[in-house]
């Protein structure tokens, strides 16, 4: 958002300048205002001042951290919920906000049996790890991070645990803490869905 200096979040970002949040105005997603255009990186990620949609395979876990849940726990909580533990904060967001008209989806490779990533959507915006993104960005950066994938959008119909036993997914009982909590304090950083208290 341009200031009263004429300058763009990102600019004063780059003096050093600390009164950058974004504008809101109203609640939910589409509140937010950044103010500058958007912007494409070197790697093909789209982005706007201050902000970069990273997808989840930017956010792999090592094998040391998929054998060692402690370790993996200990990852900050972007890393934690691009991979590992999306599928907890798509349904902690669910269960947050079950009148916001959200549903779960997973984003599938070509020819497997289990999603590769999942994030909630209402068809107008999309909520996951990176917070609020429009869906065609968020699908469009994970398929050139991984354009071999062929990753398919699907919606996923089922609970959390039953979502868990068929597709491979950890339950939350099998992390190194309590996940659901953890997820409810990172959704809570963000604004709600547009409509919600």
């Amino acid at each position: 958002m341009t200031g009263r200096s004429g300058r763009c979040r990102s600019q004063r970002l780059a003096e050093g300048r600390t009164d950058v949040t974004p504008a809101l105005s109203g609640t939910g997603p589409s509140a937010l205002s950044w103010g500058c255009p958007l912007r494409r990186s070197r790697r093909g990620e789209r982005s706007y001042p201050g902000r970069v949609y990273r997808p989840s395979a930017h956010f792999r876990r090592t094998a040391e951290e998929r054998r060692d849940q402690l370790l993996s726990w200990n990852r900050e909580d972007t890393a934690f919920f691009a991979a590992g533990a999306c599928h907890i904060l798509a349904f902690a967001f669910l269960e947050t906000y079950p009148e916001a008209g959200f549903r779960a989806m997973g984003l599938w490779p070509r020819g497997e049996r289990d999603p590769g990533h999942v994030y909630v959507t209402d068809g107008t915006w999309a909520f996951d790890h990176g917070g609020w993104t429009r869906p065609g960005e968020l699908l469009a950066v994970t398929r050139a991070a991984e354009p071999a994938a062929d990753l398919r959008p699907q919606a996923i119909n089922a609970g959390l645990d039953t979502f868990c036993a068929c597709h491979r997914h950890r339950p939350r009982q099998r992390f190194a803490f309590d996940p659901w909590s953890r997820a409810l304090r990172y959704i809570a950083r963000f604004p709600p869905p547009s409509g919600e208290p």
